[in-house]
């Protein structure tokens, strides 16, 4: 907060928010309120029905006050006026010396300019402050620490197992006109696939809470089409499966493969190379202290060397290397850092990070895609916690 010249932080919102989520050391909470000043133990207001729900010691407890909601709401019929009192409520000490407040956290846009009138009009004299990029919450969170670390792994863990099993779930099935068919002999087809995977996820207790990416062919051109329900499963195309699901509530995983069942042509073969090339050159050259957009800056040379289109020479290219190499993972799929174009997180020990390369050729209809997870190790190396092969063409009987 020193850094920040931060005099206190308010946050609202639930365990669904990641930076909210991350404040409250992930207590299971709803419609809540945070607030912490230097020197003091973080307070935490919240409903009855959610009391026992605060995982650590270290906060203090207030319970909103529903009598007051009920009079406000006869009073004035608002739902969001009685429930604006009780932010309120907890928020009497920006009267005692508070010159700077970032505010943190989602809710709904009517209620938030509310909330922002109504704080400038009974506490004029704190600054209500629009935190800077990476924001003081983005910033703690982008370093993990080894209890954090220790989850993320596991749920590196689980999700590599599902990708595999998911894998060889496909392979289970029988083949025929070039393409894999069900027991009733209908095609097996993406939401099938799908459906298999999140199944998977379940029994690891994990949730497909953002969607996976199954696509076949042309749809993985497209960068982030999820591939159409209906489109069967064929033989000799690449599939582009992106999966990140998370823990309830809690931490993500990233990664991504491309596969070929049975065969691949030469040209896919070669594309596949140059994208393999480029994700092992960059991870070994991430280092703590480098500029996160440095990273995207050799992709692109590297990409461009050897005869492809980048972003970065022309941002809008649909041909080519056409996105960002990555980002962090945490709490969040996408967080800090973030290593795209004139990004400039710096990057430490202790960040988590998927780094994703990719070539698309949209008019063969071919898209390669390859992801991981890392993490910063304490020797400064990037340790990769996703174990799926890196098997371009997966064979068939």
């Amino acid at each position: 907060m020193k850094d920040y010249r931060l005099d206190a932080i308010v946050a609202f919102g639930s365990a669904s928010d990641p930076a909210f989520n991350y404040l409250t050391a992930g207590s299971d909470i709803q419609d809540a309120m945070f607030t912490k000043t230097p020197g003091h133990k973080a307070n935490i207001w919240l409903g009855t029905l959610e009391r026992e729900n605060v995982k650590s010691a270290d906060f203090v407890t207030h319970i909103f006050d529903r009598a007051l909601f009920r009079r406000v709401f006869a009073e004035t019929g608002s739902y969001e006026k009685a429930e604006l009192e009780l932010y309120l409520q907890g928020l009497e000490f920006l009267k005692k010396g508070i010159k700077r407040v970032a505010l943190y956290g989602r809710m709904e846009f009517s209620f938030s300019c509310l909330l922002r009138n109504e704080l400038n009009k009974r506490y004029p004299g704190p600054e209500i402050v629009d935190d800077k990029t990476p924001t003081l919450v983005d910033r703690l969170r982008a370093t993990k620490s080894n209890e954090e670390l220790a989850k993320m792994i596991e749920i590196g863990r689980k999700t590599s197992r599902v990708m595999s099993e998911t894998r060889d779930y496909i392979k289970s099935h029988k083949i025929r006109e070039n393409r894999f068919m069900k027991a009733d002999r209908s095609p097996l087809t993406v939401a099938d696939v799908k459906r298999f995977a999140r199944s998977r996820l379940l029994d690891q207790d994990l949730e497909d809470t953002e969607g996976m990416i199954f696509a076949p062919g042309k749809e993985g051109t497209a960068g982030h089409n999820t591939g159409e329900p209906d489109t069967p499963i064929p033989l000799g195309v690449p599939i582009i499966f992106d999966l990140f699901p998370r823990e309830a509530k809690g931490y993500y995983h990233d990664t991504t493969r491309t596969w070929c069942f049975g065969h691949a042509s030469d040209y896919l073969v070669k594309l596949y190379g140059d994208v393999r090339g480029c994700f092992d050159f960059v991870v070994n050259k991430v280092a703590p202290g480098m500029s996160s957009g440095d990273l995207q800056e050799l992709t692109c040379d590297y990409f461009r060397e050897r005869g492809y289109p980048v972003v970065k020479d022309n941002p809008n290219t649909i041909d080519g290397y056409i996105h960002a190499l990555g980002h962090g993972v945490g709490l969040a799929v996408h967080e800090t850092p973030f290593m795209g174009i004139g990004d400039k997180d710096i990057l430490a020990k202790g960040n988590v990070f998927a780094i994703e390369p990719s070539l698309i050729d949209t008019e063969r209809g071919l898209a390669v895609r390859i992801e991981d997870t890392f993490y910063l190790d304490n020797d400064g190396k990037a340790v990769s916690i996703t174990d799926v092969p890196y098997d371009l063409v997966i064979p068939v009987e």
